[in-house]
């Protein structure tokens, strides 16, 4: 059986997947916002580069997790976001940009738990609402970063994906640039 390692440096090439001497690392930080949206105070982690500068303007990227994921989700298992973003960058190959990582079971209920149901998994539907009306406002309001729906991207991976394609064909108005992963089945 093949594991993980082996699997991601087949599909991702060592000089995008991995740590390079001559390329800087961006960091993380982990926010909380107040969301309307769902009544909670919800998180989650923004990839900055590693010459962020408030002077400067920033493309933003809004990076979705799986099912049962959280803001941590992309970040872990060795998805290597935080390589292959700078290893981009520092080749020509993309733009600087700021990835967020969002929490996207916008649950209105604390206790409420996804699962495999139709129920269950209406809360990543009311991930829209929580993105436009609150994520948004406050990655705009915290980071230099654009404002335009040419810089600004959403990418997911599953059930992130479906989400994705929800939100990125929704709202054409926000996003450009829209990237499903296998995304996972289940909307009208």
């Amino acid at each position: 059986m093949t594991d993980k390692k082996t699997v991601t440096q087949v599909l991702c090439p060592n000089e995008i997947c991995v740590k390079q001497a001559d390329v800087q690392y961006g960091t993380v930080e982990h926010i909380t916002y107040d969301s309307v949206t769902t009544g909670l105070e919800r998180g989650a982690n923004v990839l900055l580069p590693a010459d962020y500068s408030a002077d400067k303007k920033y493309a933003v990227l809004y990076f979705l997790h799986g099912i049962f994921g959280d803001e941590n989700s992309m970040l872990e298992d060795n998805n290597k976001a935080k390589e292959i973003v700078a290893n981009l960058v520092a080749r020509g190959r993309t733009k600087d940009v700021i990835v967020v990582f969002p929490n996207m079971f916008a649950k209105t209920d604390p206790n409420q738990q996804p699962a495999f149901n139709s129920e269950a998994v209406l809360p990543y539907d009311n991930f829209i609402n929580d993105l436009v009306n609150d994520l948004i406002p406050v990655i705009e309001s915290r980071y230099s970063v654009y404002t335009d729906r040419e810089n600004r991207g959403i990418l997911g991976f599953s059930m992130g994906g479906r989400e994705t394609l929800f939100i990125g064909l929704s709202r054409p108005d926000l996003f450009a640039y829209i990237g499903a992963v296998a995304p996972a089945p289940g909307l009208v």
